[in-house]
């Protein structure tokens, strides 16, 4: 069975390899692969708070403010609660002074 069709730890395997070589094609300055492998990444983990906010963390270091604030907000609607974290994230630096980030902030 493909790794797509799995729910099980193998598919969260998969998409952790996927989420670490989105980091490492991303240090390598090989911004497309790395954002393929992100997109990747989520597409195997599609409910995953965590992947989301990580690839949010991503796409905010790139500079690609629509993917970032795409993901932003697909973590905190699929459960990503840590507030604390993300007001003082720098990976987030980017879009924070963004009026959907602020929004999806207020109140917490």
């Amino acid at each position: 069975m493909p790794a797509i069709q799995q729910r099980d730890g193998h598919e969260l395997q998969h998409a952790e390899v996927q989420r670490s070589l989105m980091a490492e094609f991303a240090q390598k300055s090989a911004a497309l692969e790395a954002k393929t492998k992100a997109a990747r990444a989520i597409e195997l983990s599609p409910n995953d708070p965590l992947m989301f906010y990580n690839a949010a963390c991503f796409y905010s270091s790139l500079g690609d403010k629509r993917l970032a604030l795409q993901s932003f907000k697909n973590a905190i609607s699929s459960g990503y609660g840590f507030f604390e974290w993300i007001k003082r994230d720098p990976d987030l630096d980017n879009i924070r002074n963004e009026p959907e980030y602020i929004e999806l902030m207020k109140g917490k």
